[in-house]
C-alpha cells in the first residue's frame, strides 16, 4: 500500500485518484489513502486538487428556495471536496500507537470576514481573515514563541492558513516548518461540511430551513441535510486526520520528497553523534502544530478524550485560541485511547496498546473568557490558586526569602483576579485549605453588586387579611414553622459564620454598608467528592435574578448565579469530568490542571436542566505568554 501510494502521487496526476478509488483496499486503508494523495496534490499546487474552485462558481450557484434572500446556498450536489470520499457515517478510528511523546498544538484560525458577517462558512473558501483576526493570531504566535515545533498541519482553507502564516512569523531558522512549502495541507481537517446552509446569513438559514435548521440548532448530532449526517462524518473525519498529525515521518506524498531537518523518521546519513544533539536542541521532539477550525477542532478534541458527537458545542474553540495536548505511548494493557471501537480488517492480531493521552489545556487565548453574554446565563469558574513555591522560582528567587514568595504569588492571584474583574460573581466554594486571604485577592476589582429592585408598597391589608398573611407567614411551606424571609436570613448567616463554613468578602468598590458588594463564601469539606462539589456549584449557579442587559435594548430577562470554586488540582480536574457527565465512568484520557490554572464553565439556560458547556480548561493565558509545560 505504501509502495502504491508514491507510485501513485509521484505521477503528480490528479487523474490517478479515480485509479485509487477503484482499487479494492479496505475502508481505512482507502480513506487514508486518499487523504495522503489529496494532501500531495494541494503540496505541488495541482490545479486539479481541492482548493478553491468555489470562488469561481459562487456566482453561478441558485438559491434552493424562493424565500427570496440576500444571499446563495453554494452546494450544488458536490464541491471541491467530492473527491475526498471521506464524508461517512461511521463511528471514529481509535488513534494510531506511537512510539515516543507527542505534543499535539491545535490552533483556531482568527476572525475571517464571514464570521464578523455571521455568515455560515462550512467547508467554503470564501473568506479571509480580518485585522482583527490578524492580531488574535499574532497573539496566538506569542503564546507559542518558546515551542518548537517538528511538523506543522494546516486546513487547506485561506483563513487557517493565513493564520498558520501569522502563528510562524519569524521562524524562518526552522527550515522548512517555519515556510509555506514545508507544511502538510490535509482535507481532513477543513472545517464541518454544511452543504446547503453554507454561505447563509444565520437568519437565512432559519427563514429558508425552518425545522432543519432548528434541528441544527438544538441537536446538531442527530441533524442531517441532503443525505448527510454533518457532525457524525465530522468525528470520523477527525479521527482519520488524528491518523496522520500521529504518524512517525512524513512518507509518501506527505514528504514531498523533502526531509524537515531535526525531525525522527526514516534514517537519514547522520555523519557524527554531534551532529545528532545539534539537531535535536533545533526542535522540541515531535512538537506538531495543527491549525485548523472551530468544529473540526471540537471533534479532535473529543475524539481524543473519546466523547461522542453528542458533545459537539460543549468544547468551543474561539478564534485563534490554543489547545494542548500530551500523548505518551501506551503499554499492553495499559494506557488509554481516544476515539472509536475496534478494527476494521486492516490491523490483523493484536492492535498496538493506544496512547496515553493528556489534554493539558483547552481553548487557552489571553482575551476575555466570559464569552457572548446574550447567551450566557450562568458561569462555573474553577481556579486553583498559584504554588507559592513556583511562583516564587518563576520570579527569579528559590523559594528561600518569604517575601518574594508572597511577592510573586499575590502578583498571580492579581493577574487571575483581573480577569475575574470581568465576571460578576455572585457566589463562592472554596475549600477549608484556601485561606480567606486567598478569596479576597481573587475578588479584588469585583464591579458593585446591583441593588435589588425598590419594593412596591402594597396597599394596606384588612385585619382579616394580616391575621392570615400572620398565620401563613408562621405555618411557612410544607407545615413547618417560619420565620420572616430577611430575619431567617440572617440566623443562617450568623449560624455558618459561628460554625466557620461561610466568610463573607466584599468586592473592590463595593458598599459593605448596604451589604450589596457583599460576596459568601460557602466551605466546603476536602472529604466531599468532586461530584458532590458540582451539584453545589450548579445549585448556587441556579439562583436566579432579574438583570437589564442592553444586548436586548432594556427587556428584563432571567439570568443566574456565576459562581466561583477555590479549589485544589485534583478536585478541579474531578468536577470537570463531573461538569462533563463522566465523574463515575471510565474515561479514555486525563486532564491536566497547573497552579493557577483557570478553568470556565456556561449555561445557557437554567443550569439544573441545561448541558454544560466547557469554554476552557487550565487556562493560564493571564500568568504568562507560554502554553503550560509538559510535566
Amino acid at each position: 500500500m505504501h509502495c502504491q501510494m508514491r507510485k501513485v502521487c509521484s505521477q503528480g496526476a490528479a487523474g490517478e485518484l479515480q485509479h485509487l478509488q477503484s482499487r479494492a483496499f479496505s475502508g481505512t486503508r482507502k480513506l487514508l489513502a486518499l487523504q495522503k494523495c489529496n494532501t500531495y496534490l494541494i503540496r505541488t499546487g495541482d490545479a486539479r486538487a481541492p482548493r478553491g474552485s468555489l470562488r469561481a462558481a459562487a456566482s453561478s450557484v441558485k438559491a434552493s428556495s424562493p424565500i427570496e434572500t440576500q444571499s446563495l446556498s453554494l452546494w450544488n450536489g458536490s464541491d471541491d471536496f467530492t473527491c475526498c470520499n471521506d464524508r461517512i457515517d461511521a463511528p471514529p478510528l481509535p488513534l494510531p500507537s506511537i512510539s515516543e511523546p507527542v505534543r499535539v498544538v491545535i490552533v483556531r484560525h482568527g476572525q475571517s470576514t464571514w464570521n464578523a458577517e455571521g455568515r455560515i462558512q462550512g467547508s467554503t473558501d470564501l473568506s479571509v481573515l480580518t485585522e482583527k483576526g490578524v492580531k488574535q493570531a499574532q497573539k496566538t504566535r506569542d503564546m507559542l514563541s518558546s515551542m518548537r515545533f517538528s511538523r506543522v498541519f494546516q486546513s487547506p482553507l485561506t483563513r487557517a492558513r493565513q493564520t498558520a502564516d501569522v502563528v510562524l512569523q519569524g521562524r524562518e531558522e526552522q527550515g522548512a516548518v517555519g515556510s509555506e512549502t514545508g507544511r502538510l495541507t490535509l482535507p481532513s481537517l477543513r472545517e464541518v461540511d454544511l452543504y446547503q446552509f453554507q454561505g447563509l446569513l444565520k437568519h437565512e438559514g432559519k427563514a429558508l430551513y425552518g425545522e432543519q435548521y432548528k434541528r441544527w440548532q438544538k441537536a446538531p448530532h442527530e441533524f442531517e441535510l441532503d443525505g448527510h449526517a454533518p457532525v457524525r462524518e465530522l468525528w470520523y473525519r477527525a479521527s482519520m486526520a488524528w491518523q496522520m498529525l500521529l504518524s512517525e515521518e512524513p512518507s509518501g506524498p506527505l514528504g514531498g520528497g523533502r526531509e524537515v531537518e531535526g525531525q525522527g523518521g526514516s534514517a537519514s546519513s547522520s555523519s557524527s553523534e554531534e551532529e545528532e544533539e545539534e539537531e535535536e536542541t533545533d526542535t522540541d521532539p515531535r512538537v506538531v502544530l495543527v491549525v485548523a477550525h472551530n468544529a473540526i477542532n471540537q471533534a479532535l478534541v473529543a475524539t481524543a478524550l473519546g466523547l461522542p458527537p453528542s458533545y459537539f458545542r460543549r468544547l468551543p474553540q474561539n478564534n485563534a485560541a490554543l489547545s494542548i495536548f500530551d500523548l505518551e505511548p501506551g503499554a499492553d494493557g495499559s494506557g488509554s485511547g481516544g476515539g472509536g471501537g475496534g478494527g476494521d480488517g486492516d490491523f490483523p492480531g493484536p492492535r498496538p496498546p493506544p496512547p496515553q493521552i493528556i489534554l493539558s489545556c483547552l481553548n487557552q487565548s489571553p482575551d476575555n473568557p466570559f464569552k457572548n453574554p446574550d447567551k450566557v446565563v450562568a458561569h462555573v469558574v474553577l481556579v486553583t490558586p498559584p504554588d507559592t513555591t513556583a511562583a516564587a522560582a518563576r520570579a527569579g528567587g528559590d523559594g528561600g526569602p518569604e517575601t518574594a514568595t508572597e511577592s510573586s504569588s499575590a502578583a498571580e492571584l492579581r493577574s487571575l483576579a483581573a480577569v475575574l474583574s470581568k465576571l460578576q460573581v455572585t457566589h463562592v466554594l472554596a475549600g477549608h485549605d484556601v485561606s480567606a486571604d486567598t478569596v479576597s485577592a481573587l475578588l479584588e476589582g469585583q464591579p458593585p453588586r446591583p441593588p435589588p429592585p425598590p419594593q412596591q408598597q402594597q396597599p394596606l391589608a384588612s385585619s382579616e387579611e394580616q391575621q392570615g398573611s400572620t398565620a401563613d407567614t408562621e405555618k411557612g411551606v410544607g407545615g413547618a414553622a417560619a420565620v420572616p424571609v430577611d430575619q431567617q436570613q440572617q440566623q443562617q448567616q450568623q449560624q455558618l459564620l459561628q460554625s466557620g463554613d461561610v466568610v463573607a468578602v466584599d468586592g473592590a468598590g463595593s458598599d459593605s454598608d448596604s451589604g450589596y458588594g457583599a460576596v459568601d463564601v460557602e466551605r466546603w469539606m476536602s472529604t466531599e467528592s468532586a461530584a458532590a462539589l458540582w451539584v453545589r456549584a450548579v445549585e448556587l449557579a441556579a439562583t436566579t435574578t432579574t438583570t437589564t442587559t442592553t444586548q436586548q435594548q432594556g427587556d428584563g430577562r432571567q439570568s443566574y448565579g456565576n459562581v466561583l470554586v477555590v479549589l485544589d488540582e485534583e478536585s478541579h480536574v474531578g468536577v470537570l469530568w463531573a461538569a462533563l457527565g463522566l465523574a463515575g465512568g471510565s474515561r479514555v484520557a486525563r486532564l491536566r490542571v497547573s497552579p493557577g490554572g483557570l478553568s470556565v464553565i456556561e449555561f445557557a439556560a437554567d443550569p439544573r436542566v441545561t448541558p454544560a458547556t466547557v469554554r476552557c480548561i487550565n487556562n493560564t493565558a493571564h500568568a504568562a505568554a507560554v502554553a503550560p509545560a509538559r510535566a
